[in-house]
């Protein structure tokens, strides 16, 4: 475990930037897609086309957070609460990125694969906030 590794319940504030040959690109204004992967997983192919074209690979089935943040003169923040369903163990995640600029003219992608994930989880945060709710049939003026 690394002194900075995230675990179940613990809020995370992730900041990045938008690179051109490895310097910010400070024109890039838009938005960034943010994934975060569970550790990855031993998975066989079916092998049905013969017994002997099963194949063992690496997968990362389960998404521990989803979420867009705003990128501004390349630069961008995401802030998120860390699931409570990740294993004890401390094994890797992976963090995917693909952003677009306001136009949709230019993408980035980017990843990064060393974040550490696992222990035991930090007590939940207690919700505060109750649901708000618009009922209506079939037009919102219904009374």
């Amino acid at each position: 475990m690394k002194a900075d590794s995230p675990r179940p319940w613990q809020p995370i504030t992730l900041s990045g930037m938008i690179t051109d040959q490895s310097q910010l690109d400070s024109g890039f204004n838009g938005e960034v897609q943010v994934t975060l992967f569970g550790p990855a997983s031993d998975e066989k192919t079916l092998g049905d086309e013969a017994p002997e074209t099963v194949m063992t690979f690496q997968n990362r089935q389960q998404k521990l957070f989803n979420g867009k943040a705003t990128v501004k003169a390349g630069k961008f923040t995401s802030r998120f609460i860390l699931p409570s369903h990740i294993s004890e163990a401390w094994k890797t995640g992976k963090f995917s990125f693909y952003a677009t600029n306001e136009a949709h003219a230019e993408d980035a992608t980017g990843s990064y694969e060393d974040i550490l994930l696992g222990g035991k989880p930090l007590k939940s945060p207690t919700d505060q906030i109750p649901p708000t709710l618009l009922v209506y049939l079939n037009h919102t003026n219904f009374k």
